[in-house]
């Protein structure tokens, strides 16, 4: 390796970085903005080179003329005649087609016609051309690897299970988005018996989410953010709505993601879905599965400062909630054998440490987040409308999912599968935000297959 070749980084440069970011000097999301919060990183320049004259013409003086809207009509006017290639000198006249002087003294000739020249115009060429030059690369990241943290509970069937992520090396920050969790699982009888190839119990769509009812997430000893105990419901909204067909029937199986068939959810000859997924679980055979943790915290873009502590804990769910039988007396166990958070680590350059920590004694780091919410909500049975009053207070959700399902099957039974939604033949729905109906009007429906389903306008 030639030593003379080698990056040596700067900490003045970088720690000089990180005080413009601070100071509001140098805008890091200035023209990379993303449509969605699940893009790649970019690359950020740090020697930002018009930062420079951009500061220098802070201080300059911008006079101000306030007009009449008239006066900027004619403005306008005068603009819009130069860009047709026309010069008008004397009074202000109507115009005419000849090139000659007029009576009334206005002298209307015809210019020569010349590019607009514009102070603000800016140049630019195709990066094709930029033969002389090296496109900026990242120096920031050293390296990028996995680690396997183990719970530092005792896996049972009822107590929570605790991870505890902290990189205990000071160099590596954490990247939530990328960490993931494996589980290594049988099925059982709840004597401990083994199952039989041929018995009547399978388990439902997206097995991996439904294991779990909630997850906590504690930064500093401090609860940061719950799913109280609708996580898996939020899993698999979001695997549904986030997800195409390509994802769930690849790596998403992964996740036994094994899509039910339309109209026989609860039905076990039929499904044939659940057929799929019983294959794989026959004389209780042990099953693997790994995915992505739906928290929030677990879908920033940005990095974990190092040393910061963080606690994971998971609730089970019942066998009942997450395993679907025909038999009447059903009673099975779900054993899990391994189970581990493989955390994605950071090795960061020591420049950007230093930077990092002589920024941290001005301000905080600051990781923003989409809040999820889910509420859990038992309508009465017979009744034909029901109110629902401040459902969510001081904020304005950005999207409202809404699904009606039987209350046996929320509360686990091995009868009814969890994730069938049904209309139970709604047939209208009115959302009111302080007080005024979103869109103006009610969400009228209609679910009669004879006269025709009156439903697309929920879907979009």
């Amino acid at each position: 390796m030639n030593a003379d070749k080698m990056y040596i980084p700067s900490m003045e440069k970088w720690s000089k970085y990180y005080q413009n970011v601070v100071q509001g000097n140098n805008k890091t999301y200035i023209n990379h903005m993303k449509n969605t919060g699940r893009n790649g990183s970019f690359m950020i320049p740090i020697q930002n080179q018009r930062l420079s004259s951009t500061m220098s013409k802070s201080n300059e003086k911008c006079n101000l003329r306030l007009v009449s809207p008239s006066a900027q009509m004619v403005e306008m006017a005068k603009e819009s005649l130069e860009d047709e290639g026309l010069q008008i000198k004397g009074k202000k006249r109507k115009r005419k087609t000849s090139t000659k002087a007029s009576s009334s003294g206005a002298n209307i000739r015809k210019k020569k016609r010349e590019p607009k020249r514009d102070n603000n115009f800016t140049e630019a060429i195709p990066s094709q051309l930029e033969v002389f030059e090296i496109p900026p690369y990242q120096l920031g990241i050293e390296s990028i690897s996995f680690e396997e943290c183990r719970p530092t509970s005792k896996v049972t069937a009822y107590n929570p299970i605790e991870f505890n992520l902290c990189a205990h090396n000071g160099l590596e920050y954490i990247d939530l988005k990328r960490s993931k969790l494996y589980v290594k699982l049988r099925v059982k009888h709840s004597n401990g018996d083994n199952i039989a190839i041929d018995s009547k119990v399978v388990p439902v769509n997206g097995f991996f989410y439904a294991l779990f009812s909630q997850v906590d997430c504690y930064l500093q000893g401090s609860l940061i953010s719950s799913s109280n105990t609708n996580y898996s419901y939020k899993c698999m909204m979001k695997t549904l709505l986030d997800y195409g067909q390509d994802a769930k029937a690849s790596q998403l199986t992964s996740a036994l993601f094994y899509k039910d068939r339309s109209g026989h959810m609860d039905s076990f000859d039929t499904n044939t879905g659940l057929y799929e997924r019983k294959k794989l679980i026959g004389n209780s055979k042990s099953l693997d599965m790994e995915g992505m943790l739906f928290h929030d915290l677990f879908e920033m873009d940005r990095y974990l400062l190092n040393m910061v502590d963080v606690k994971l804990k998971l609730f089970r769910s019942k066998p009942s909630f997450c395993l679907v039988s025909s038999e009447d007396d059903a009673d099975y166990d779900v054993v899990i054998e391994d189970i581990v958070v493989k955390v994605c680590k950071i090795k960061v350059n020591p420049a950007i440490i230093f930077a990092h920590s002589e920024a941290l004694k001005s301000t905080n780091a600051k990781y923003p987040y989409t809040k999820t919410v889910m509420k859990h909500i038992t309508l009465m049975m017979g009744s034909t409308n029901a109110v629902l009053e401040n459902i969510f207070q001081d904020v304005k959700p950005k999207r409202i999912i809404m699904g009606l399902t039987s209350t046996n099957a929320v509360n686990g039974d091995y009868q009814f599968n969890p994730w069938n939604f049904q209309h139970f033949d709604l047939q209208q729905i009115t959302l009111y935000c302080d007080g005024v109906p979103v869109d103006g009007i009610p969400l009228k429906l209609q679910f009669n297959e004879d006269r025709g389903a009156t439903n697309v306008a929920a879907y979009v």
